[in-house]
């Protein structure tokens, strides 16, 4: 029985021969021991030892693996400082040509003790863990986000959106840029703001709409698209897979009127207050 590839070292190889190897039967209970994404993104970072012109020995891969788990239990961190290793290697690689394999742990150290206080968590007083999974997903979220690429090359390639801005000051910042340019305002339908399940129940919904608001470094798109174009917009974006979500609309405003942005809720207006926009520096 063959498998197309190893996940480690790309090379072509059998599961039958796979499995008649000690370090190969431990290596695979090993992996599938693993929870989240520690797993993936294991295999991903032992795939850096990888020499330019041989295979990885399963004994060598699976010396790795037990270097990495003996230093650190699998983990969010563990699994965010190892896909951070493996795709800071692999620009340097692209850079520079130089695709050297890695001798020891010394980068994934500095990475992983860099992002621990990004994880840091009050522990009860049996030492164990108090966060949740609903927690661990919002860390997760925000160390590791999903920059709307495709949506930005769709947006550019259709020329269907009339203007488009990366949410990194927060929504309400970043539109009222487009307001300002574009002297017009705009009406925020509260109860559309896409609202993860997660965050509602670890802050409740006020203040989860408030980090909706002006909460920032989203790496999400706000854009605008006539009324003529939404069909075609929407159209374009489900053939390749893009999710959006249509939280309000551009309005006429009077030039003078300093109050661009409206708020409704069920098609109620509502007054919200809130801080402002995201400040990076502090």
């Amino acid at each position: 029985m063959k498998l197309c590839r190893c996940p480690v070292c790309h090379s072509d190889i059998h599961l039958d021969a796979l499995l008649e190897d000690d370090a190969g039967r431990e290596m695979l209970g090993l992996i599938s021991n693993l929870r989240g994404d520690n797993a993936r993104a294991l295999v991903s970072y032992i795939g850096l030892f990888r020499p330019e012109k041989s295979a990885l020995s399963n004994g060598r891969a699976l010396k790795l693996m037990q270097e990495v788990l003996e230093m650190y239990q699998p983990s969010p961190l563990l699994a965010h400082a190892l896909n951070e290793t493996v795709q800071a290697v692999m620009k340097n690689r692209r850079e520079t040509r130089n695709i050297q394999a890695l001798s020891n742990h010394n980068y994934l150290k500095k990475v992983y003790e860099g992002a621990k206080p990004l994880f840091a968590v009050v522990r009860n007083e049996q030492g164990k863990s108090a966060v949740n999974s609903a927690q661990e997903f919002l860390i997760h979220r925000h160390l590791r986000p999903t920059p709307r690429v495709l949506l930005g090359m769709a947006l550019s390639l259709t020329r269907l959106a009339s203007s488009a801005i990366d949410i990194s000051d927060g929504c309400v910042a970043d539109l009222t840029h487009i307001l300002e340019r574009s002297q017009c305002g705009a009406v925020i339908e509260l109860d559309k703001l896409p609202l993860s399940a997660e965050l509602v129940s670890e802050f409740g919904l006020a203040q989860a709409e408030q980090y909706a608001l002006s909460g920032g470094e989203d790496y999400e798109l706000c854009f605008t698209v006539p009324d003529s174009n939404k069909a075609k917009l929407a159209k374009a974006l489900a053939h390749i897979g893009v999710n959006y979500t249509c939280i309000g609309q551009i309005r006429a405003i009077h030039p003078k009127n300093k109050n661009r942005i409206q708020f409704q809720r069920h098609g109620q207006r509502v007054e919200v207050e809130f801080a402002g926009g995201f400040d990076h520096f502090k």
